[in-house]
């Protein structure tokens, strides 16, 4: 016959209860904590060779493999996608979660949407493509600041996008028309070749690129300024709900690459 086991008296049940109670909920929330680590963050990125793009539907770029090389590292699951550069900034404005993307200048407007990650790249001064047209009005000019007064010249960029705080200080004050156009340094490269613009503020890789890969870059005047601004920091941005720990992550991940001004090899540029 089995002897029955005392009874706790209820005072010890309740507490014993509570107990019970917590370990479950810490329990739960250790595994909430968990997946939203764990959760998949979509990374955006715009064409814009040699930095990111795709060729023949293959995903290229050597800041495209060192942002995949960054989420990597950090053991942060991503999934990497090509948006156009308006759409990109609008998902930040309406708070998309779990969103990031590559490259990107430090704005003072864009703070209160984003967060910043430590600098992933340091661009080079850049140069001034015209079309042959322009370069002929614009062959008397020796600094960025008599280019921008000339009101019969037109600057092309993204709709959306920016040159950095230096350039894009310079355009509040600037004389010529700024033609915000709704497509991607590829296809401007082609409305500027056509005199549809002006001239453009370039990255020298992607000139160099162009040079490299693309007819129209025989109607393409290039000039060096010696009063262009220095080359700007580009960074990884992240939506206001990544954590703390994922950013942590990715930072540390950065630091390990050891990110310098120096020169990028040929190698480097065709990844």
């Amino acid at each position: 016959m089995h002897k029955r086991q005392p009874r706790l008296p209820f005072f010890f049940s309740s507490v014993h209860n509570v107990l019970v109670n917590k370990v479950l909920v810490a329990h739960m929330l250790c595994l909430a904590a968990s997946a939203a680590q764990a959760q998949e963050i979509t990374v955006a990125w715009r064409e814009n060779p040699p930095y990111n793009y795709t060729e023949q539907g293959v995903e290229k770029g050597f800041l495209l493999a060192r942002g995949k090389q960054i989420f990597a590292q950090a053991h942060v699951p991503a999934q990497f996608v090509v948006e156009p550069t308006k759409r990109i900034w609008a998902k930040f404005r309406v708070g998309t979660p779990a969103y990031c993307s590559l490259g990107r200048y430090r704005l003072a407007e864009r703070e209160p949407v984003m967060q910043y990650s430590l600098p992933i790249h340091i661009d080079p001064p850049r140069i001034v493509l015209l079309s042959a047209a322009a370069a002929r009005q614009a062959h008397k000019y020796g600094k960025v600041t008599e280019l921008l007064a000339d009101p019969g010249l037109s600057l092309g960029m993204s709709d959306g996008g920016s040159f950095g705080t230096d350039i894009d200080d310079m355009l509040k004050s600037a004389a010529t028309k700024v033609e915000r156009r709704t497509v991607e340094s590829p296809l401007m490269m082609k409305l500027l070749a056509a005199d549809r613009i002006s001239f453009v503020f370039a990255d020298r890789y992607a000139w160099h690129y162009l040079k490299q890969n693309d007819p129209v870059a025989k109607d393409i005047v290039a000039r060096e300024f010696p009063d262009m601004p220095a080359g700007q920091k580009r960074y990884l941005v992240c939506s206001k709900d990544v954590s703390p720990d994922v950013m942590h992550r990715l930072n540390a991940a950065i630091k390990s690459m050891k990110i310098t001004a120096q020169p990028l090899t040929d190698a480097e540029l065709n990844q």
